[in-house]
Protein backbone atom coordinates (compact mmCIF):
# COMPACT_ATOMS: atom_id res chain seq x y z
CA UNK A 1 0.00 0.00 0.00
CA UNK A 2 1.18 3.72 -0.28
CA UNK A 3 3.29 4.97 2.62
CA UNK A 4 1.49 7.84 4.54
CA UNK A 5 -0.31 8.90 7.22
CA UNK A 6 -3.20 6.30 7.21
CA UNK A 7 -0.84 2.72 6.66
CA UNK A 8 1.91 1.13 9.07
CA UNK A 9 4.49 1.97 6.17
CA UNK A 10 5.72 -0.47 3.98
CA UNK A 11 8.99 -2.81 4.27
CA UNK A 12 11.63 -4.14 2.23
CA UNK A 13 12.69 -7.82 3.32
CA UNK A 14 14.36 -10.67 1.95
CA UNK A 15 11.48 -13.67 2.01
CA UNK A 16 13.30 -16.62 4.60
CA UNK A 17 11.85 -20.13 3.91
CA UNK A 18 8.36 -20.10 3.38
CA UNK A 19 6.22 -21.24 6.17
CA UNK A 20 3.55 -22.62 3.65
CA UNK A 21 2.98 -22.37 0.02
CA UNK A 22 -1.10 -21.80 -1.23
CA UNK A 23 -1.35 -23.36 -4.66
CA UNK A 24 -5.00 -22.56 -5.12
CA UNK A 25 -7.11 -19.61 -3.45
CA UNK A 26 -10.85 -19.66 -3.19
CA UNK A 27 -12.91 -16.52 -2.96
CA UNK A 28 -14.51 -16.39 0.33
CA UNK A 29 -13.04 -19.20 1.91
CA UNK A 30 -10.36 -18.67 4.61
CA UNK A 31 -7.05 -19.58 5.16
CA UNK A 32 -5.65 -21.16 7.65
CA UNK A 33 -1.60 -21.52 8.00
CA UNK A 34 0.21 -23.45 10.95
CA UNK A 35 2.04 -21.44 12.70
CA UNK A 36 2.55 -23.43 15.87
CA UNK A 37 6.60 -24.62 15.28
CA UNK A 38 7.04 -20.72 14.41
CA UNK A 39 5.25 -18.29 17.14
CA UNK A 40 7.01 -19.56 20.67
CA UNK A 41 6.68 -16.56 22.75
CA UNK A 42 4.27 -14.10 23.24
CA UNK A 43 5.51 -10.44 21.65
CA UNK A 44 5.39 -9.24 18.32
CA UNK A 45 5.98 -10.72 15.46
CA UNK A 46 6.02 -10.05 11.57
CA UNK A 47 5.38 -11.94 8.67
CA UNK A 48 5.29 -11.07 4.56
CA UNK A 49 3.24 -12.52 1.57
CA UNK A 50 5.72 -13.58 -1.19
CA UNK A 51 4.26 -14.17 -4.80
CA UNK A 52 5.32 -17.23 -7.11
CA UNK A 53 4.03 -15.88 -10.26
CA UNK A 54 5.55 -11.94 -11.27
CA UNK A 55 1.80 -11.29 -12.72
CA UNK A 56 0.26 -12.19 -9.14
CA UNK A 57 -1.09 -9.30 -7.49
CA UNK A 58 -1.28 -9.88 -4.00
CA UNK A 59 -1.55 -7.26 -0.95
CA UNK A 60 -1.40 -7.25 2.57
CA UNK A 61 -3.58 -5.03 5.01
CA UNK A 62 -2.98 -4.41 8.70
CA UNK A 63 -6.30 -2.61 10.80
CA UNK A 64 -7.43 -1.05 7.34
CA UNK A 65 -9.82 -1.16 4.88
CA UNK A 66 -9.67 1.26 1.79
CA UNK A 67 -12.35 2.74 -0.16
CA UNK A 68 -13.30 1.71 -3.36
CA UNK A 69 -15.57 3.27 -6.42
CA UNK A 70 -13.61 6.18 -6.74
CA UNK A 71 -13.81 7.97 -3.21
CA UNK A 72 -10.16 7.80 -1.73
CA UNK A 73 -9.07 7.18 2.25
CA UNK A 74 -10.17 4.50 4.29
CA UNK A 75 -13.03 3.41 5.72
CA UNK A 76 -13.32 5.09 9.26
CA UNK A 77 -15.76 2.61 10.59
CA UNK A 78 -13.17 0.09 12.88
CA UNK A 79 -15.30 -2.74 12.27
CA UNK A 80 -15.15 -2.93 8.72
CA UNK A 81 -11.26 -3.30 8.69
CA UNK A 82 -9.73 -6.75 7.93
CA UNK A 83 -7.04 -7.95 10.94
CA UNK A 84 -4.98 -10.81 10.83
CA UNK A 85 -5.07 -12.12 14.32
CA UNK A 86 -3.74 -15.12 16.52
CA UNK A 87 -5.69 -17.46 18.95
CA UNK A 88 -4.13 -20.49 21.58
CA UNK A 89 -6.27 -23.49 20.21
CA UNK A 90 -6.72 -26.26 22.73
CA UNK A 91 -4.03 -28.42 21.01
CA UNK A 92 -1.42 -25.60 21.66
CA UNK A 93 0.40 -26.75 25.10
CA UNK A 94 3.34 -25.21 26.16
CA UNK A 95 5.21 -26.88 28.96
CA UNK A 96 7.87 -25.46 31.72
CA UNK A 97 10.36 -28.02 31.79
CA UNK A 98 13.68 -26.73 33.15
CA UNK A 99 16.45 -28.20 30.82
CA UNK A 100 19.94 -27.94 32.00
CA UNK A 101 23.44 -28.01 29.79
CA UNK A 102 24.12 -31.52 28.67
CA UNK A 103 21.93 -34.42 29.79
CA UNK A 104 18.31 -34.33 31.08
CA UNK A 105 15.59 -37.29 31.44
CA UNK A 106 12.06 -36.03 30.17
CA UNK A 107 8.28 -37.04 29.37
CA UNK A 108 6.27 -35.53 26.85
CA UNK A 109 2.98 -36.94 28.55
CA UNK A 110 0.24 -35.62 25.94
CA UNK A 111 -1.59 -37.22 22.77
CA UNK A 112 0.14 -35.21 20.03
CA UNK A 113 -0.81 -33.99 16.31
CA UNK A 114 3.00 -34.85 15.23
CA UNK A 115 5.00 -37.23 16.96
CA UNK A 116 8.47 -37.08 14.91
CA UNK A 117 11.28 -35.70 17.14
CA UNK A 118 12.02 -32.75 14.35
CA UNK A 119 8.48 -31.73 15.29
CA UNK A 120 8.09 -31.76 19.02
CA UNK A 121 12.00 -30.41 19.54
CA UNK A 122 11.55 -28.00 16.80
CA UNK A 123 12.12 -25.22 19.40
CA UNK A 124 15.42 -26.56 20.59
CA UNK A 125 16.51 -27.26 17.25
CA UNK A 126 15.72 -23.81 15.71
CA UNK A 127 17.52 -22.47 18.83
CA UNK A 128 20.75 -24.65 18.09
CA UNK A 129 20.28 -26.70 21.27
CA UNK A 130 19.25 -30.01 21.14
CA UNK A 131 22.47 -32.03 20.56
CA UNK A 132 21.03 -35.63 21.18
CA UNK A 133 17.64 -37.61 21.97
CA UNK A 134 18.26 -40.86 23.43
CA UNK A 135 15.90 -43.77 24.45
CA UNK A 136 15.44 -47.73 24.12
CA UNK A 137 13.83 -47.39 21.06
CA UNK A 138 16.55 -45.70 19.17
CA UNK A 139 18.05 -42.06 19.45
CA UNK A 140 17.28 -39.06 17.27
CA UNK A 141 20.41 -36.18 16.18
CA UNK A 142 19.45 -32.87 14.13
CA UNK A 143 20.42 -33.16 10.48
CA UNK A 144 21.68 -37.06 10.99
CA UNK A 145 19.80 -38.85 8.11
CA UNK A 146 20.92 -42.20 10.10
CA UNK A 147 18.89 -41.83 13.08
CA UNK A 148 16.66 -44.53 14.28
CA UNK A 149 14.35 -42.86 16.43
CA UNK A 150 11.14 -41.40 14.34
CA UNK A 151 8.56 -41.29 17.16
CA UNK A 152 7.94 -39.48 20.34
CA UNK A 153 5.33 -42.03 22.87
CA UNK A 154 3.61 -39.79 25.80
CA UNK A 155 4.40 -42.90 27.63
CA UNK A 156 8.59 -43.37 27.42
CA UNK A 157 11.07 -41.01 28.81
CA UNK A 158 13.91 -39.62 26.86
CA UNK A 159 17.28 -38.37 27.15
CA UNK A 160 17.84 -34.85 26.02
CA UNK A 161 21.53 -33.50 25.38
CA UNK A 162 21.55 -29.87 25.12
CA UNK A 163 24.13 -27.69 24.17
CA UNK A 164 23.25 -24.94 26.51
CA UNK A 165 19.96 -24.53 29.44
CA UNK A 166 16.21 -23.97 28.34
CA UNK A 167 12.92 -23.23 30.23
CA UNK A 168 10.34 -24.07 27.66
CA UNK A 169 9.31 -26.76 25.10
CA UNK A 170 6.30 -26.30 22.59
CA UNK A 171 4.16 -29.20 21.67
CA UNK A 172 1.17 -29.61 19.61
CA UNK A 173 -1.52 -32.32 20.99
CA UNK A 174 -3.76 -32.85 23.88
CA UNK A 175 -3.58 -33.92 27.44
CA UNK A 176 -3.70 -37.71 28.00
CA UNK A 177 -6.70 -39.31 28.57
CA UNK A 178 -5.37 -42.73 29.15
CA UNK A 179 -2.75 -42.30 31.87
CA UNK A 180 -2.38 -45.91 32.56
CA UNK A 181 1.28 -47.76 31.77
CA UNK A 182 2.46 -51.54 31.33
CA UNK A 183 5.80 -52.58 32.54
CA UNK A 184 7.97 -55.10 31.87
CA UNK A 185 9.66 -57.38 34.05
CA UNK A 186 13.05 -55.79 33.93
CA UNK A 187 13.65 -52.28 33.51
CA UNK A 188 11.71 -49.74 32.04
CA UNK A 189 11.88 -45.88 31.08
CA UNK A 190 8.52 -44.52 31.73
CA UNK A 191 7.18 -41.25 31.02
CA UNK A 192 6.03 -39.07 34.45
CA UNK A 193 2.04 -38.00 33.73
CA UNK A 194 0.50 -36.28 36.86
CA UNK A 195 1.22 -32.68 36.89
CA UNK A 196 1.82 -32.40 40.48
CA UNK A 197 4.88 -33.90 42.36
CA UNK A 198 4.92 -37.48 44.27
CA UNK A 199 6.64 -39.05 46.86
CA UNK A 200 8.70 -41.98 45.33
CA UNK A 201 7.46 -44.32 47.78
CA UNK A 202 3.44 -43.19 47.66
CA UNK A 203 4.01 -42.99 43.84
CA UNK A 204 4.72 -46.68 43.70
CA UNK A 205 3.23 -47.73 46.88
CA UNK A 206 1.23 -51.10 45.63
CA UNK A 207 4.27 -52.01 43.74
CA UNK A 208 6.31 -52.22 46.72
CA UNK A 209 3.51 -53.15 48.89
CA UNK A 210 3.51 -56.49 46.29
CA UNK A 211 7.43 -56.65 46.10
CA UNK A 212 7.51 -56.49 43.09
CA UNK A 213 9.24 -52.46 42.68
CA UNK A 214 12.93 -53.41 42.50
CA UNK A 215 14.88 -50.00 41.83
CA UNK A 216 13.33 -46.20 40.43
CA UNK A 217 16.12 -44.45 38.68
CA UNK A 218 15.99 -40.28 37.62
CA UNK A 219 18.27 -38.19 36.06
CA UNK A 220 19.03 -34.50 37.59
CA UNK A 221 22.81 -33.33 37.05
CA UNK A 222 23.73 -37.08 37.27
CA UNK A 223 21.80 -40.36 38.18
CA UNK A 224 19.42 -40.23 41.13
CA UNK A 225 17.94 -43.49 42.72
CA UNK A 226 15.90 -44.94 44.94
CA UNK A 227 16.00 -48.10 46.93
CA UNK A 228 12.96 -49.55 48.94
CA UNK A 229 15.01 -51.82 50.95
CA UNK A 230 17.37 -49.49 51.89
CA UNK A 231 15.96 -45.61 51.25
CA UNK A 232 18.07 -44.04 54.10
CA UNK A 233 20.57 -43.95 51.18
CA UNK A 234 18.53 -43.54 48.20
CA UNK A 235 18.83 -39.62 46.60
CA UNK A 236 15.97 -39.97 44.31
CA UNK A 237 12.81 -38.72 46.69
CA UNK A 238 10.50 -36.95 44.51
CA UNK A 239 8.92 -37.36 41.33
CA UNK A 240 8.51 -34.46 39.37
CA UNK A 241 6.03 -33.65 36.26
CA UNK A 242 7.31 -33.82 32.80
CA UNK A 243 10.32 -35.74 34.05
CA UNK A 244 10.95 -39.27 32.46
CA UNK A 245 12.13 -42.11 35.11
CA UNK A 246 13.86 -45.56 34.69
CA UNK A 247 11.32 -48.70 36.66
CA UNK A 248 13.14 -52.01 37.47
CA UNK A 249 10.30 -54.22 38.26
CA UNK A 250 10.83 -58.37 39.04
CA UNK A 251 7.38 -59.28 37.60
CA UNK A 252 5.67 -57.58 34.65
CA UNK A 253 3.01 -55.33 35.26
CA UNK A 254 0.03 -54.19 33.47
CA UNK A 255 -2.25 -51.15 33.35
CA UNK A 256 0.29 -49.49 36.51
CA UNK A 257 -1.22 -45.67 36.98
CA UNK A 258 0.21 -43.50 39.63
CA UNK A 259 -2.13 -42.42 42.61
CA UNK A 260 -4.44 -39.21 42.89
CA UNK A 261 -3.00 -36.36 44.51
CA UNK A 262 -4.79 -36.27 48.18
CA UNK A 263 -5.58 -33.12 49.65
CA UNK A 264 -2.45 -30.95 51.10
CA UNK A 265 -0.17 -32.60 48.82
CA UNK A 266 0.28 -36.69 48.12
CA UNK A 267 1.82 -37.66 50.86
CA UNK A 268 2.30 -34.48 53.35
CA UNK A 269 5.84 -32.59 52.99
CA UNK A 270 7.86 -33.65 49.92
CA UNK A 271 11.46 -34.24 50.14
CA UNK A 272 13.57 -32.98 47.60
CA UNK A 273 15.72 -35.13 45.59
CA UNK A 274 19.12 -35.22 46.42
CA UNK A 275 22.21 -33.65 45.18
CA UNK A 276 25.23 -36.11 43.60
CA UNK A 277 26.74 -33.15 41.23
CA UNK A 278 29.91 -33.59 41.44
CA UNK A 279 32.86 -30.85 39.67
CA UNK A 280 35.17 -33.50 38.50
CA UNK A 281 32.15 -36.24 37.66
CA UNK A 282 30.42 -35.95 33.66
CA UNK A 283 27.34 -37.03 33.86
CA UNK A 284 25.88 -39.26 31.05
CA UNK A 285 23.01 -41.69 30.61
CA UNK A 286 25.05 -45.05 30.76
CA UNK A 287 25.70 -45.71 34.42
CA UNK A 288 25.60 -48.35 37.57
CA UNK A 289 25.20 -47.63 41.30
CA UNK A 290 27.70 -48.54 44.01
CA UNK A 291 27.44 -48.34 47.78
CA UNK A 292 28.58 -49.91 50.61
CA UNK A 293 30.57 -49.28 53.70
CA UNK A 294 33.74 -47.37 54.88
CA UNK A 295 35.26 -49.75 57.86
CA UNK A 296 36.89 -48.89 60.73
CA UNK A 297 36.98 -45.12 62.19
CA UNK A 298 39.06 -42.99 59.24
CA UNK A 299 36.38 -41.21 57.41
CA UNK A 300 34.72 -37.74 57.91
CA UNK A 301 30.78 -38.03 57.16
CA UNK A 302 30.29 -35.23 54.23
CA UNK A 303 33.25 -36.40 52.22
CA UNK A 304 33.46 -37.93 48.88
CA UNK A 305 34.67 -41.33 47.93
CA UNK A 306 35.83 -41.10 44.46
CA UNK A 307 35.62 -43.77 42.00
CA UNK A 308 38.47 -44.24 39.47
CA UNK A 309 38.45 -46.03 36.01
CA UNK A 310 41.92 -47.97 35.12
CA UNK A 311 43.18 -44.83 33.79
CA UNK A 312 42.23 -42.84 36.61
CA UNK A 313 39.62 -40.57 35.40
CA UNK A 314 37.35 -39.24 38.37
CA UNK A 315 33.69 -41.45 36.95
CA UNK A 316 31.75 -41.65 40.30
CA UNK A 317 32.10 -40.15 43.83
CA UNK A 318 29.59 -41.46 46.44
CA UNK A 319 29.07 -39.05 49.58
CA UNK A 320 29.66 -40.42 53.17
CA UNK A 321 26.84 -40.36 55.39
CA UNK A 322 26.08 -41.19 58.70
CA UNK A 323 28.09 -44.62 60.03
CA UNK A 324 30.46 -44.65 57.42
CA UNK A 325 27.78 -45.62 54.82
CA UNK A 326 28.54 -44.90 51.36
CA UNK A 327 25.01 -43.05 49.90
CA UNK A 328 23.35 -45.29 46.53
CA UNK A 329 25.82 -43.37 43.64
CA UNK A 330 26.13 -43.67 39.98
CA UNK A 331 29.37 -44.10 38.21
CA UNK A 332 29.19 -43.09 34.53
CA UNK A 333 30.88 -45.00 31.32
CA UNK A 334 31.46 -43.66 28.24
CA UNK A 335 29.15 -40.86 26.46
CA UNK A 336 28.68 -42.18 22.90
CA UNK A 337 27.75 -38.40 21.32
CA UNK A 338 31.87 -37.36 22.27
CA UNK A 339 34.65 -38.58 20.67
CA UNK A 340 37.03 -38.51 23.90
CA UNK A 341 37.06 -41.42 26.37
CA UNK A 342 35.35 -40.46 29.17
CA UNK A 343 33.70 -42.99 31.65
CA UNK A 344 34.10 -46.66 31.78
CA UNK A 345 33.70 -49.00 28.84
CA UNK A 346 32.06 -52.17 29.20
CA UNK A 347 33.65 -55.13 31.76
CA UNK A 348 36.64 -52.55 32.96
CA UNK A 349 37.29 -52.75 37.11
CA UNK A 350 36.71 -49.35 39.15
CA UNK A 351 38.90 -48.24 42.20
CA UNK A 352 37.48 -46.29 45.01
CA UNK A 353 39.99 -43.58 46.19
CA UNK A 354 39.64 -41.44 49.73
CA UNK A 355 41.78 -39.32 51.34
CA UNK A 356 44.88 -40.11 49.34
CA UNK A 357 44.46 -43.58 49.12
CA UNK A 358 42.89 -45.58 46.28
CA UNK A 359 41.92 -49.76 46.87
CA UNK A 360 41.44 -51.74 43.80
CA UNK A 361 38.08 -53.64 43.52
CA UNK A 362 36.80 -56.69 41.41
CA UNK A 363 33.59 -54.75 40.60
CA UNK A 364 33.32 -54.46 36.49
CA UNK A 365 31.17 -51.39 35.06
CA UNK A 366 27.98 -53.06 33.69
CA UNK A 367 25.30 -50.45 32.99
CA UNK A 368 21.99 -50.90 35.07
CA UNK A 369 23.31 -52.91 37.74
CA UNK A 370 24.02 -52.59 41.14
CA UNK A 371 26.83 -52.95 43.60
CA UNK A 372 27.88 -53.21 47.35
CA UNK A 373 31.42 -52.73 48.69
CA UNK A 374 32.76 -52.74 51.67
CA UNK A 375 36.43 -50.05 52.37
CA UNK A 376 38.71 -50.62 54.29
CA UNK A 377 41.37 -47.68 54.50
CA UNK A 378 42.56 -48.46 58.10
CA UNK A 379 44.90 -51.10 56.91
CA UNK A 380 46.59 -49.11 54.49
CA UNK A 381 50.29 -47.46 55.61
CA UNK A 382 50.74 -44.27 54.54
CA UNK A 383 54.10 -43.51 52.14
CA UNK A 384 54.22 -39.60 53.41
CA UNK A 385 53.88 -37.29 56.26
CA UNK A 386 50.89 -35.73 56.43
CA UNK A 387 48.64 -33.13 58.87
CA UNK A 388 45.06 -32.84 58.15
CA UNK A 389 42.89 -30.39 58.42
CA UNK A 390 41.00 -30.81 62.01
CA UNK A 391 37.10 -31.89 61.66
CA UNK A 392 34.99 -30.02 62.37
CA UNK A 393 36.28 -26.64 62.10
CA UNK A 394 35.16 -24.29 63.10
CA UNK A 395 34.54 -26.67 65.80
CA UNK A 396 32.41 -26.74 69.63
CA UNK A 397 33.03 -28.65 71.92
CA UNK A 398 34.98 -31.25 70.55
CA UNK A 399 37.47 -31.41 67.07
CA UNK A 400 39.75 -34.16 65.40
CA UNK A 401 42.71 -34.11 63.88
CA UNK A 402 44.42 -36.58 62.00
CA UNK A 403 48.08 -37.42 61.06
CA UNK A 404 50.58 -39.82 59.17
CA UNK A 405 54.10 -41.36 59.81
CA UNK A 406 55.35 -43.13 57.16
CA UNK A 407 58.39 -44.36 60.15
CA UNK A 408 59.57 -44.89 63.32
CA UNK A 409 60.42 -41.49 65.37
CA UNK A 410 59.38 -39.01 67.60
CA UNK A 411 56.40 -36.76 66.79
CA UNK A 412 54.78 -33.95 68.47
CA UNK A 413 51.29 -31.50 67.97
CA UNK A 414 50.68 -28.65 70.32
CA UNK A 415 47.92 -26.27 69.71
CA UNK A 416 49.22 -22.43 69.61
CA UNK A 417 47.39 -18.97 69.96
CA UNK A 418 47.77 -16.09 67.35
CA UNK A 419 50.75 -14.58 69.50
CA UNK A 420 52.35 -17.63 69.20
CA UNK A 421 52.07 -19.00 72.88
CA UNK A 422 51.67 -22.97 73.21
CA UNK A 423 48.06 -23.61 74.77
CA UNK A 424 47.70 -27.43 74.69
CA UNK A 425 50.33 -30.44 73.82
CA UNK A 426 47.81 -32.92 71.87
CA UNK A 427 50.81 -35.51 70.75
CA UNK A 428 54.54 -35.74 72.51
CA UNK A 429 55.86 -39.40 71.99
CA UNK A 430 57.47 -42.08 69.73
CA UNK A 431 55.02 -43.59 67.17
CA UNK A 432 55.38 -46.30 64.79
CA UNK A 433 54.64 -46.09 60.96
CA UNK A 434 50.55 -45.34 60.71
CA UNK A 435 47.41 -43.03 60.22
CA UNK A 436 46.60 -41.20 63.76
CA UNK A 437 44.21 -38.84 65.39
CA UNK A 438 44.19 -37.14 68.26
CA UNK A 439 40.69 -35.46 69.37
CA UNK A 440 40.95 -31.25 71.33
CA UNK A 441 37.98 -30.51 73.58
CA UNK A 442 38.62 -26.66 73.59
CA UNK A 443 40.77 -26.79 77.17
CA UNK A 444 43.98 -25.31 77.80
CA UNK A 445 46.88 -27.20 79.96
CA UNK A 446 45.24 -26.43 82.64
CA UNK A 447 41.94 -27.91 82.06
CA UNK A 448 40.72 -24.29 81.52
CA UNK A 449 38.12 -23.41 78.32
CA UNK A 450 40.50 -21.58 75.53
CA UNK A 451 38.05 -18.51 74.37
CA UNK A 452 36.62 -18.61 70.89
CA UNK A 453 38.93 -17.67 68.19
CA UNK A 454 41.75 -18.79 65.45
CA UNK A 455 44.36 -21.24 67.00
CA UNK A 456 46.82 -22.99 65.06
CA UNK A 457 48.28 -26.54 65.42
CA UNK A 458 51.87 -27.50 64.74
CA UNK A 459 53.02 -30.75 63.77
CA UNK A 460 56.96 -31.54 64.07
CA UNK A 461 59.26 -34.78 63.59
CA UNK A 462 62.78 -34.95 62.57
CA UNK A 463 62.35 -34.29 58.92
CA UNK A 464 58.56 -32.76 58.78
CA UNK A 465 56.82 -29.62 60.21
CA UNK A 466 53.22 -28.61 59.29
CA UNK A 467 51.09 -25.50 60.69
CA UNK A 468 47.32 -25.72 60.33
CA UNK A 469 44.31 -23.03 61.23
CA UNK A 470 41.49 -23.84 63.71
CA UNK A 471 38.30 -22.18 64.90
CA UNK A 472 37.02 -22.89 68.22
CA UNK A 473 32.90 -21.64 68.57
CA UNK A 474 31.32 -20.90 71.81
Amino acid sequence: EKNDDNNIGTVDHSLLTPIDTLFSLESGSPLSVDLIDIINSSGEHSFALGIINVGDSVSFYSKEKQLTDGVNGYAPQMSVWPSLSFSKDSLSIAYDIPLEKEWNLISVPFTGVKTQPKQIFSTLIKKGLLEYVSSPSGYFKPGDPYSTLTSISSKEGYYLKLKGPANKIFFRGRALTDKTISLSAGWNMIAYSPDYELAVDKAFESLIASNTLQYVTGFVQGALVYDPDAPQSSTLNTLKPTKGYWVKVNAAVTNFSFPAQTQGGASGKIAANHSVKHPEVKPNPSFMFVKGKIMGSRYNVGDWVKVLSEDNHVVGAAEIIEGGYLRNSAVYGDDVTTEDIDGLKAGEKIAFAYDGDTLTSHVQFNPMSFHEVKLDYDTFLPTTFALHQNHPNPFNPITTIRYDLPEDGPVSIIIYDLMGREIKTLVKQVSAPGRYSVNWNGRNQFGKQIASGMYFYRMETPKFQSVKKLIFLK
